[in-house]
């Protein structure tokens, strides 16, 4: 146990002094890279989710949106290194996603409006989502039918949490409870991810 803490602790250091590896590693899909990233993503975004009045669930779903747009950036060759982290990168996406929730909700605030960022196209058309359902797809295999429902309603077919609920698409007859159902199945598909 104290051996894992102690390697887990050094590749964490690694990443965070040497962004070259970090991105070499977030290329081939490494599971420790991945989970660095996110556990920073998430770190950053839990900071901030006050401003945007976000609740745990949507800062949990924020994060997990920010991981998949930034490997799908570096997976396809979108980000390339040149020379400043894949973290920043990963980041940039992060406020870019705060903004729009705070948008959505029509919450103004100087302290993410504050924040510089460089040019995205509408962040590319939520990154080329064709490629990305290719290989969701694959992974949504590993979780139940009701499961993959719930994903396909949320990310393929961009429904709204309220307008599911209302037409009853899923079982889940609140929008909290949709929301909650939703992250538990994201992160059963976050461990299948890492056991590769």
């Amino acid at each position: 146990m104290i051996l894992t803490c102690k390697k887990s602790a050094a590749s964490a250091y690694g990443f965070q002094n040497n962004p070259h590896v970090l991105y070499e590693k977030l290329r081939s899909l490494d599971a420790s890279a991945i989970s660095f990233l996110h556990q920073k993503t998430k770190k950053h975004i839990n900071f901030k989710r006050h401003l945007a009045k976000a609740t745990l669930e949507d800062a949990e779903e924020l994060a997990n949106d920010t991981i998949l747009m930034a490997l799908q950036k570096i997976t396809n060759g979108t980000y390339v290194y040149q020379g400043y982290s894949p973290l920043t990168f990963t980041l940039v996406i992060a406020d870019n996603l705060l903004r729009n929730f705070c948008r959505k909700k029509r919450i103004y605030s100087t302290d993410l409006e504050g924040i510089e960022l460089p040019e995205m196209p509408e962040v590319e058309v939520y990154l080329t989502r064709k490629e990305l359902e290719e290989k969701i797809e694959k992974m949504l295999d590993k979780i139940s039918p009701i499961g993959r429902q719930v994903i396909r309603l949320k990310y393929f077919e961009n429904l709204k949490d309220e307008e599911v609920v209302e037409r009853k698409l899923t079982p889940y007859t609140t929008v909290d409870s949709l929301k909650t159902k939703r992250c538990a199945y994201l992160r059963i598909l976050k461990r299948w991810v890492f056991k590769k």
